[in-house]
């Protein structure tokens, strides 16, 4: 078997290219047929190899060693090859990568299985649409599977961290959850980390209604944790601001809590200044819908809590962030269009960010002043060496000097 896990917010994950070299890859590793005529057509092209767009990659990395090796005999055994979050690939070329996909399974024969996990957009489905003679479709939001794995989580939750109010109420939560499991991960962990007020919480969870459409479903969901994190008109501008710059870095890769800081408008042009440490309380808040790490491999924990990367937990986060209008259930369970009081203008947003990068680098802050009173931001030897002419490796403190 192999794998290609796709993640908008990674470069090498969100690239179609990328997943067919890995494909190839894993094909050329299981047959020694396909490795042969690959290598061959590698060396045919190697003129052109590196600026390769993906259909020439189809064509050399797949397609024509396939076509060699059609005639050969069959590999022994069968080769699944899963690709988790299709969605989640950039650019205009799904469809064709799509196209390319199905063709690969045709080419290959009965001893390629692909498996391929993705959201139910427009573009994906008339592209798959076009290879319903060779693929099986499965909704897993209709498949009573989902339910009892769901079910298996809460209790697994439960039993592992003590969540023992969550018992009477867990198979609501389950029905509530209608088969999504970012739904139900969202709602334990909102309910978790309630301070005050779990009980009112929880029914107005479960007070929602349940929606065919799941785009509103989990709407909803995410407009309760930002809600509940921000209780007054200042903690929810700031809110609104923070969300607004995960979804600007949400192509670039993760800040971490004290780089998001930096951005917010200085103290003499914002009336809602908040030291670091409330902003850190803040964005902690918002751990429903957020992911921490350090950056590093392993379980390191960083040295203080605003160094940890943040970013969305899931893709729909920012989908629902990115949006200025939103639907909704009111009251009477008609289904109504609202402004996304936490959407933020993008070219705004931008043009901030901009404006507080220049401004970092002409003061070292936002502020006037740096924090010891002199003039931070870049300048001429910044690090005060004694000589231009020594090579890092030989500054025995230039560690403590950046």
């Amino acid at each position: 078997t192999g794998a290609f896990f796709c993640k908008r917010d990674e470069v090498d994950r969100r690239s179609p290219i990328c997943l067919l070299n890995a494909l190839a890859f894993h094909l050329a590793a299981m047959c020694p047929d396909f490795r042969s005529e690959l290598l061959q057509s590698l060396e045919d092209k190697r003129d052109i190899l590196v600026n390769m767009d993906v259909t020439t990659r189809f064509d050399a990395l797949l397609k024509q060693p396939l076509l060699a090796i059609k005639k050969a005999a069959s590999p022994n055994a069968p080769f699944i090859f899963i690709i988790d979050a299709l969605d989640e690939l950039e650019g205009l070329e799904i469809a064709n990568l799509i196209q390319y996909l199905l063709e690969v399974v045709v080419l290959a024969g009965p001893w390629l299985k692909l498996i391929v996990t993705s959201r139910d957009l427009p573009h994906i489905r008339k592209a798959m649409d076009y290879g319903n003679t060779i693929h099986i479709e499965r909704d897993l939001f209709k498949d009573d599977d989902a339910k009892s794995d769901i079910r298996l989580y809460v209790l697994h939750r439960i039993e592992l961290e003590d969540l023992d109010y969550l018992v009477p109420i867990v198979d609501r939560l389950v029905d509530k959850a209608d088969g999504l499991f970012i739904w139900i991960r969202t709602a334990v962990e909102l309910i978790k980390d309630a301070e005050e007020g779990r009980d009112t919480l929880i029914q107005s969870i479960l007070d929602k209604s349940v929606f065919d459409d799941k785009e509103m479903q989990m709407t909803a969901m995410y407009m309760t944790v930002l809600e509940s994190a921000s209780k007054s008109k200042e903690a929810k501008a700031v809110v609104q601001m923070i969300v607004g710059l995960l979804v600007a870095t949400s192509g670039t890769g993760p800040l971490p809590i004290s780089g998001l800081y930096v951005f917010l408008p200085p103290r003499r042009k914002n009336e809602l200044w908040l030291s670091l440490s409330e902003f850190t309380s803040l964005v902690k808040k918002m751990r429903p819908v957020l992911k921490f790490s350090t950056g590093h491999e392993g379980n390191l924990t960083p040295a203080r809590p605003d160094q940890s990367l943040v970013q969305a937990y899931h893709l729909s986060f920012i989908d629902f962030i990115m949006k200025e209008t939103i639907s909704f259930e009111d009251v009477d369970g008609k289904n109504v269009t609202r402004h996304n009081e936490f959407w933020t203008d993008p070219v705004a947003l931008h043009r901030d960010m901009a404006a507080g990068c220049f401004e970092i680098m002409a003061s070292g802050s936002r502020d006037t002043k740096d924090e010891e009173g002199g003039k931070g931001g870049l300048r001429f030897n910044i690090c005060s060496l004694e000589s231009s002419c020594k090579t890092n490796k030989d500054v025995d403190d230039l560690l403590l000097r950046i």
